[in-house]
């Protein structure tokens, strides 16, 4: 109910003239009553579904069987002088004595890209030179043949526009430019390096090589981003730099299940050690245990070369001899995790013990040694470098056989003990793959037998006193403060489970629960209506008011449950410990028309205090107004009032904005505010504002164990306001005839005729001018019909008839033009078909004669003996 508002006739100031009927319409309610019901706002925030298919799965195109089978027709031009059937290549092939030698490195320089993987016995049958198949006209190696070619690898020609905008010297169409670009980089790397290449002012103080770090390249390199300085505070800066050289991230997970990296710092004992290990020049020795303790949680994001966008970033060390870089192959960006609340700062430690790098560890470093070393014809691992790969690294000892033998075992025996170990810790020593559980159970049945040996044969009165009551014992319980009715009307048919609550759970408070309507319940819950809960070991009724989280942890009262959607709901009640599961039920009779259960739920929080708040407007309106400032009254009783609510943003019904500015003295509650436009004096002022809502203090324990069995379902608690009211046939009368629901009626809403200037009409086009037509024209209206006499008549049917016929013979001329057309370049293709027949002849005649010459010549010069003039 909303609140009201007590107004006296003994007021201070003159009273104004009241409006004829205004007594009658004026309601002292600070806010308006509407009555609406709207859907709430949705539990949860929004999430990203993965989206589990190929994104390029639409607009990629895949040819068909038939397209890449397709043998397209050679063509050639018809004036060439010889045929295609009768050129041989092979006899205009250059041969191996004429073509220049070309270092081996220089020919794998010259190859194009390609990163796809192929099969070498496939590519090799697919290189043979065939006599009669014409090489495509590209200019790339044979590896283009059999996968596609981009525009960078093919011969074509670029317009001006084209190559203004591309670079021509990145640009290699022919073997020729890649070879003068390969030779210009070594031409450049021996120029003496004199300024900048763009900051003239710029000099080089000192000139090193840029060479990859064949040393550290094996091992993979990530870069870790932190939000903040992550160095030790209270530590001298020497200190500081050595912990954080020390330091380590770990991926750990917590008792939730919730993942984080942590960030270790080594303890003093592990920095001596590691200062000892420097000192002696080891990296590190086999059984030693290097310690290092927790000092910060973050959250983690990880992007690697298999991520989408991501940007190849390397990094440089600067040594005597040059410089040498590497690669980062993951970027980590870490941000600092806060913990929980309730949560306390973790103290774990990490224990570090080195292990030599076993097969897969070696293969994987090889793997990366190997993108340094010189491309081979077969980038792929034979099986016999495969097999030498497995087989175990040999100590050379410069032909000591002894020492060498000695070396060996003594490897081989370390491995052994580091296998033991693993076997003994994981594997239970016999090779047998146990789980955690099995490992507890196995700890449990051993102490159960320790414990069986060693108190067997003592008497049972002084085994209790050491080892406690063991299951299967008959035990009697004696407890206090039992109602007499519990003893009389207990019955053996309801059983009763004895159990405890832990410490701090005897007392009473807020309970927050996430709360769901079941869904074969048909009717929603209303607010602050009874309801009886089954929470832990108690059973009570208690007045839930129900409310949703906004987007800024505020919760919003609720009047009814949402329909299947999760809403919170606080009742005072038992602390009980969260992620305990509750159920609800209105009534504990056996029998009833709808489901026994209305809700279930789980305990999120519990807290000694709560706050709900609900919306409410508070309406005022204007009694002056000006340009864009007005005086409001009837929305607040004091000055006090509007002083807490000065600078509050307030709105108008028809949507302007404005502030409360201060209070005036002329009027008790009257207040001057400013709006972003003028408002008139029939609009309604509301501000919005939150009221709290006070969770009912009510919590009764379900009693109905201490009646008789036949009357135990039917134990009532609190009735709710509609049980009372149909129980004393009470109906509600409408007192404001405003609250009852109405059809609202509205008029069409008619609007003048658009009225454009004379001098913007001068401005607009043809179509979109107004057409001023005469009113009272109607060129239709007062028309004579025309009545022909018999003479007129026929002469209109004879020009009727005459343009009928002329329409015929011009249509009959039209076909006999379109067919003398088609006569005429028919004999044109005949004729120039017996001409091209005819060339085709005198070429073929034309060879002949010049093969069967030059046979003649090279059979003359055969049997004179003498050399073959070159040509």
């Amino acid at each position: 109910m909303a609140p009201t508002i007590q107004r006296t006739g003994s007021g201070a100031g003159p009273q104004r003239p009241s409006r004829p009927g205004e007594d009658d319409r004026r309601s002292d309610l600070i806010c308006r009553v509407k009555y609406c019901n709207t859907l709430p706002d949705i539990p949860f925030d929004p999430k990203f579904i993965a989206y589990p298919f190929d994104t390029q799965r639409f607009i990629s195109y895949n040819p068909t069987g038939l397209e890449r089978n397709y043998k397209y027709e050679l063509l050639t031009e018809h004036d060439l002088g010889v045929t295609i059937d009768l050129i041989n290549p092979d006899a205009y092939a250059l041969g191996d004595y004429e073509r220049p030698a070309m270092d081996p490195a220089d020919e794998k320089l010259l190859e194009e890209d390609n990163t796809a993987v192929t099969n070498t016995k496939r590519s090799v049958q697919h290189g043979i030179a065939l006599s009669w198949m014409r090489r495509p006209d590209y200019i790339s190696t044979e590896q283009t043949r059999y996968q596609p070619t981009t525009i960078e690898k093919v011969e074509s020609d670029i317009g001006f526009s084209v190559r203004k905008k591309m670079n021509a010297d990145d640009l290699y169409m022919d073997r020729d430019s890649q070879v003068q670009a390969i030779e210009k980089t070594f031409m450049d790397a021996v120029k003496p390096i004199t300024t900048h290449y763009s900051k003239p002012h710029v000099h080089p103080v000192e000139v090193l090589p840029v060479l990859p770090d064949s040393n550290m390249w094996k091992y993979p390199c990530a870069q870790v981003i932190f939000d903040s300085d992550p160095s030790p505070i209270g530590v001298p800066p020497p200190l500081q730099n050595e912990q954080m050289s020390q330091a380590m991230i770990r991926g750990v997970m917590d008792e939730s299940g919730e993942q984080f990296v942590a960030y270790f710092l080594p303890t003093d004992d592990t920095l001596e050690k590691r200062g000892t290990d420097m000192t002696e020049g080891v990296d590190y020795k086999d059984e030693a245990e290097y310690e290092y303790k927790m000092a910060r949680e973050y959250n983690w994001n990880v992007k690697s070369k298999a991520s989408k966008g991501y940007e190849e970033n390397f990094f440089f060390l600067f040594r005597g001899d040059g410089v040498y870089y590497n690669e980062l192959e993951t970027r980590v960006r870490l941000s600092k995790r806060r913990l929980k609340a309730g949560q306390q700062i973790s103290n774990s430690k990490l224990v570090v013990k080195h292990r030599p790098l076993n097969k897969q560890e070696h293969k994987m470093q090889r793997y990366r040694e190997r993108n340094l070393e010189p491309l081979q014809e077969d980038e792929d691992m034979s099986e016999e470098e495969e097999e030498e790969e497995e087989l175990p690294r040999m100590v050379d000892l410069m032909g000591d056989r002894e020492t060498e033998l000695a070396k060996r075992k003594e490897r081989m025996e370390r491995k052994l003990k580091l296998k033991r170990s693993f076997d003994t810790d994981y594997d239970g020593g016999e090779g047998d793959k146990g789980t955690h559980y099995e490992d507890l159970k196995k700890e449990a049945d051993d102490q159960s037998k320790l414990n069986k040996g060693e108190f067997d044969g003592v008497e049972d009165s002084l085994r209790v006193q050491y080892e406690g009551y063991r299951p299967g014992m008959y035990v009697r319980l004696e407890l206090d403060s039992v109602p007499c009715e519990m003893v009389e009307n207990f019955s053996p048919r309801s059983p009763l489970v004895l159990g405890g609550l832990l410490k701090g759970e005897d007392q009473v408070g807020y309970v927050q629960v996430r709360v769901k309507k079941h869904r074969w319940y048909p009717r929603i819950l209303k607010n602050r209506d009874p309801l009886i809960i089954s929470l832990g070991w108690r059973r009570f009724q208690s007045l839930p008011i129900y409310s949703i989280c906004d987007h800024n942890m505020r919760h919003r009262m609720l009047k009814y449950t949402p329909e299947h959607l999760h809403c919170d709901a606080h009742f005072w009640g038992p602390i009980t410990p969260q992620g305990t599961g509750m159920l609800a039920v209105q009534s504990v009779a056996d029998k009833q028309e709808n489901f026994k259960i209305v809700a279930t739920g789980v305990v999120l929080e519990l807290d000694k205090t709560t706050q709900i708040v609900k919306k409410l407007k508070l309406t005022g309106e204007p009694y002056k107004i000006f340009k864009k400032t007005a005086f409001i009254k009837g929305m607040f009783n004091t000055s006090l009032e509007v002083a807490k609510f000065e600078k509050a943003a307030i709105r108008t019904v028809s949507g302007v904005r404005g502030m409360i500015k201060k209070s005036l003295s002329e009027q008790e509650g009257a207040f001057r505010a400013t709006f972003e436009d003028k408002i008139l004096m029939s609009d309604i002022v509301f501000v919005k504002t939150w009221f709290a809502v006070e969770v009912p203090k009510f919590y009764a324990m379900v009693t109905n164990l201490l009646q008789r069995e036949e009357e135990r379902s039917s134990w009532k608690g609190m009735r709710t306001v509609g049980e009372i009211k149909r129980e004393n046939n009470i109906r509600n009368e409408v007192l404001n005839s405003d609250s009852l629901y109405t059809e609202v009626k509205r008029e069409p809403k008619v609007f003048n005729p658009l009225q454009i200037p004379r001098n913007l009409q001068a401005d607009l086009p043809y179509n979109l001018k107004p057409k001023n037509v005469t009113k009272g024209l109607d060129p239709t209206k007062d028309r004579v019909a025309v009545v022909l006499d018999h003479e007129e008549r026929k002469v209109q049917n004879a020009f009727k008839m005459l343009r009928e016929i002329y329409g015929q013979k011009q249509n009959t001329e039209e076909k006999g033009k379109k067919k003398r057309v088609e006569d005429f370049i028919q004999k044109k293709n005949i004729v120039e078909e017996k001409k091209m027949k005819r060339q085709k002849e005198a070429r073929k005649q034309i060879s002949r004669m010049m093969s069967k010459k030059a046979g003649a010549k090279e059979r003359a010069l055969n049997k004179k003996g003498g050399k073959r003039p070159r040509e």
